[in-house]
Parts: C-alpha cells; sequence; structure tokens
C-alpha cells in the first residue's frame, strides 16, 4: 500500500510539472494546482513530532509540529501542545512521501484537526509498559514481538505506530506475527515452548460503547511456564485520555 501510494504521489507530481486547462478553455499555471492532504490519526506526540497513522494501511508518517500552522476545522489557530493521541487531522504537503521509516511528508504547511477521537493507541501502548515491567526477569533481551490480529479497536495503520513506538520505549527490535508464525521463522522454539530473546506480546479487545468504553485481555509470554496475563481489562475514556484496570492477574 506504501509503495502504491507513493507512485500516486509522483504520478501527480508529474502531472504538476505540466500545464493544465482551465474551465475556461485557457491554461492554469501549476502554481495554482493544490497540493496534496494526508488524512490520518494521531498516535501519539513526542518532543513536537507527531506520529500519525494513515488512514488506509499501515502508513505511518513522522510530522515536526516546530514550524507548521496547526488550526482547527473552524480555522482557529491552535499550538503544538494542543495536539493529542487520538485525533483525526489532514496534513498539507506537496504530494511527496519520503521513503524513510517513519515516512516523511514533504513540505508540509498546514495541519488541521477535525475532531478528538479515542487514544486506543495509547492506551495499549501504557498497558503494553505495565505488563513488561511485571516480573522483569521474564523478558528477554532482544526482540518484542506482537499478535494484534485480534486487537479489533486499532486500525493497521494504529498496529504499526504502537509497534513503533513501543519498540522505542522498550529499546528492543520489534516483530509482529502469532506464535505459530514466529516459530515457523525460527524465533520461537516450538518443540519446547520457548522465546529464548524476547517476549510474546499478544492483545484482544471488545467492540467499545458509545463512550469509548470498552474491556481487552493482554498477555505477556516467553515460555509454557513463563506467561503473565492481564484479562477482562476495563477501559475508560474521559474525553482526553484513557485509563483502564486489571480485572483479573495470573502469572505461569
Amino acid at each position: 500500500m506504501k509503495k502504491y501510494f507513493l507512485c500516486i504521489c509522483l504520478c501527480m507530481l508529474m502531472l504538476c510539472g505540466c500545464s493544465f486547462s482551465g474551465g475556461n478553455g485557457g491554461e492554469t499555471d501549476a502554481a495554482d494546482v493544490p497540493g496534496s492532504v494526508f488524512s490520518g490519526r494521531v498516535a501519539a506526540v513526542e518532543h513536537d513530532t507527531a506520529y500519525l497513522s494513515g488512514d488506509e494501511g499501515g502508513d505511518l508518517i513522522s510530522l515536526s509540529l516546530k514550524e507548521i500552522a496547526i488550526t482547527n476545522e473552524t480555522g482557529d489557530t491552535l499550538a503544538a501542545e494542543d495536539v493529542r493521541g487520538g485525533m483525526t487531522v489532514e496534513v498539507a504537503f506537496d504530494g511527496m512521501i519520503m521513503e524513510s521509516y517513519p515516512s516523511m511528508l514533504s513540505n508540509p504547511t498546514k495541519l488541521t484537526i477535525e475532531k478528538q477521537g479515542w487514544d486506543v493507541v495509547g492506551l495499549y501502548r501504557q498497558a503494553i509498559r505495565d505488563i513488561y515491567e511485571e516480573d522483569p526477569g521474564l523478558n528477554g533481551n532482544t526482540y518484542a514481538a506482537f499478535d494484534l490480529k485480534k486487537a479489533a479497536n486499532l486500525t493497521e495503520g494504529e498496529k504499526s505506530a504502537l509497534i513503533y513506538l513501543v519498540g522505542n520505549d522498550l529499546k528492543l527490535e520489534t516483530l509482529s506475527g502469532t506464535m505459530e508464525s514466529l516459530a515457523e521463522e525460527g524465533y520461537i522454539d516450538e518443540e519446547n515452548l520457548f522465546f529464548e530473546d524476547g517476549v510474546l506480546i499478544t492483545i484482544g479487545d471488545e467492540e467499545p460503547d458509545k463512550e469509548g468504553n470498552f474491556s481487552f485481555d493482554i498477555q505477556k509470554w516467553r515460555s509454557g511456564i513463563g506467561a503473565i496475563f492481564y484479562q477482562d481489562c476495563r477501559a475508560t475514556w474521559d474525553g482526553e485520555a484513557y485509563s483502564y484496570e486489571v480485572g483479573g492477574f495470573a502469572i505461569s
């Protein structure tokens, strides 16, 4: 999806290099052609940098908020500290996306906040840090792997953002996959049920109610006799951020 979108952007730039026919049969200068808009959701804001997950696919964008106009949908001027996780935004830029990871928008000029949404990435980022700190002797030294197939309250872009951010938090390399697929790739010893160099974090959730509150489970697994479970956790949205309570705790 990322490569496909990049190709579209490059084609748009090529078109912008040509003249365009105006409605009056004349020609429109390339400078008058509108730029592109990236639509997505704020996954996190750190040190004046916003991490944006795309509406489609697993796109993850890094955007500096230092020298960009920030407004709400009615045009009121806002500051970088007004940008929070969960917000739906649009960013005007020149149409080019730089191929780094996270990707970067070329020459962004304006970020428009459309609405405050539920910050599920922020919630799960905190829950992962909490369970990772439980019995740190279980943790491996190299990898944090994630099975988010049943995390239905995250988009594919938000899953990518969560994995990237947690990898930075824990200073570990990240992997994505199920226990079976990680075993097939040689990371997990399936016969002895052991993840020698890391842990596998698995999250599953239920559909939110109209206020954004929902239940979820999260587990940290290292081996058949080394795992921690937070069960029936209840996430509560206060309008700006989530908090959660663990319903049940188990360790093996």
